[in-house]
């Protein structure tokens, strides 16, 4: 893959091509919690929907400096769910889940708000895969 051809629909598909600036390029990051390969299921907004969130690539900043300082959110990317909860919590708690009026914004409540919905996905399935693209 070359240039932006790793870009599809606003979601990264697979890894950038050497060269290629991932802060310019990126737009945002695909989280999903699975189960034999689907996703699971969540309650949200009182309703019943599949485990899956888009990111704006935004927040990066602070998934580096609260969850992981080398992969930032990816670090979530083929683990068990169970095994984020503690990384996930720390973040949280650090980051407060204090949405602003503009989702986009880089500000730590709205990645904490972010990483609070995958907190509470990992804590009501613990045997579910973590998929970040």
């Amino acid at each position: 893959m070359t240039g932006k051809s790793w870009l599809r629909q606003g979601r990264r598909v697979g890894n950038p091509a050497p060269g290629v600036n991932k802060m310019e390029d990126e737009m945002s990051w695909w989280v999903s919690l699975e189960e034999s390969g689907k996703p699971v299921e969540v309650s949200r907004h009182e309703e019943v929907c599949d485990a899956e969130l888009n990111i704006t690539y935004n927040y990066s900043p602070y998934f580096y400096t609260y969850l992981n300082v080398d992969k930032g959110l990816r670090f979530l990317h083929e683990k068990q769910a169970v095994d984020t909860v503690k990384a996930l919590a720390y973040a949280t708690f650090k980051l407060g889940a204090v949405r602003d009026d503009d989702y986009w914004k880089a500000t730590p409540g709205n990645a904490g708000y972010a990483l609070s919905i995958l907190l509470q996905w990992a804590m009501d399935n613990p045997t579910a895969i973590f998929r970040v693209c």
